[in-house]
């Protein structure tokens, strides 16, 4: 049974990832930080939160069946407020310890990825996600953070082609990816297969407007 991504536990998490290198990273003694330019009563919010969520974690009974997964949990919620404070190493580490007490919540992983992209660490970001598809490959916005990766790393256009080919086939052409591909595709002069991926996607959402917009430019 598929294990649907939480993505609301993200939520905040993609907000602050917004414009992410606008902001300046730096290496202190708590590990690699970027500068969230926070306030200091958003700096409060953060850091009361992060010891509220300690003292849950603390309090956590171990002799419950499923501690290891709750307690997983637990680190995951610290690491992305500490990813929100901007504090990348700490959040990092947070991350780790949840994946030692749960390898199969794909959400643990999503966040590391976050986090290694922000630190510019491509290639770990890149095989954290693998990790997630070797779990769920048909979760399309996985793929979709997976092939945002290769682009930034400057993979080739027959490398990404290929991560773009296994996605839809993964995903069963999920119209995300096909809407996606079809932007890549133009981008490189293809329009073409462009206009063809658009109609496809255009076959599985008749009456979306953006996709209907695509075919009739394309088409001229």
């Amino acid at each position: 049974m598929q294990k649907k991504i939480l993505w609301s536990i993200l939520a905040l998490f993609v907000i602050v990832l917004v414009g992410v290198f606008a902001y300046s990273t730096y290496t202190h003694k708590e590990g690699t930080v970027i500068d969230r330019r926070l306030t200091m009563e958003q700096r409060k919010v953060y850091e009361d939160r992060i010891t509220e969520s300690k003292a849950s974690l603390a309090s956590l009974d171990k002799t419950l069946k499923n501690y290891a997964m709750q307690a997983a949990v637990w680190h995951l919620n610290i690491g992305q407020l500490y990813f929100g404070l901007g504090r990348l190493s700490h959040a990092l580490e947070e991350f780790e310890k949840a994946l030692v007490l749960d390898k199969t919540n794909q959400n643990i992983y999503v966040s590391k990825s976050l986090v290694l992209t922000e630190m510019k660490d491509f290639a770990a970001a890149k095989t954290t996600l693998e990790e997630v598809l070797n779990i769920e490959p048909r979760v399309a916005d996985v793929w979709l953070r997976l092939i945002e990766v290769h682009k930034t790393m400057n993979d080739s256009v027959s490398g990404i082609e290929a991560v773009y080919s296994s996605a839809l086939e993964k995903t069963k052409r999920h119209v995300d990816i096909l809407a996606n591909k079809a932007q890549y595709e133009e981008m490189l002069g293809n329009k073409k297969e462009a206009l063809e991926l658009w109609k496809e996607a255009l076959v599985e959402y008749p009456n979306n407007s953006g996709y209907t917009l695509e075919v009739e430019r394309l088409s001229k």
